[in-house]
């Protein structure tokens, strides 16, 4: 907490150096976690741009990997994790300084003094947890 590390006298880049390493460790274990689960239940783990062929077949997808390399990947089931984007509506200045979205304010270098975080999904309760 936030708090707790302040409470050891920690100077504010440290302390936000300290929520930022946590930050990420606690994102790869969860990533690392995941893969093991799939692991465990026999699910084969490919990463790369997918998108089901022309004509609506949907026992196989078309995919091209990190290295540029395109395969078809036949199977009977398929499960797909899209990820997602923040959502921008108009008028409201995402400038990175002052503004951000879920995916900018992971660059920021430092602990705003105060914050106000918009939304109810579960991003914003994180990043509400985080602060």
């Amino acid at each position: 907490k936030v708090s707790g590390l302040r409470g050891m006298g920690l100077r504010e880049d440290s302390v936000w150096n300290e929520i930022i390493s946590n930050c990420v460790e606690l994102a790869q274990s969860n990533a690392d976690d995941m893969k093991r689960q799939l692991a465990f239940a026999g699910v084969t783990l490919i990463e790369g741009f997918a998108s089901f062929p022309d004509g609506g077949d949907t026992s196989s997808l078309i995919v091209s990997h990190s290295d540029h390399s395109v395969s078809t990947i036949m199977t009977e089931n398929i499960l797909v994790a899209t990820g997602s984007k923040p959502f921008r509506p108009g008028g409201i200045p995402f400038d990175g300084v002052r503004v951000f979205d879920s995916d900018s304010i992971n660059a920021i270098s430092y602990l705003p003094k105060s914050i106000a975080i918009t939304g109810s999904g579960i991003i914003a309760i994180e990043f509400a947890k985080i602060f």
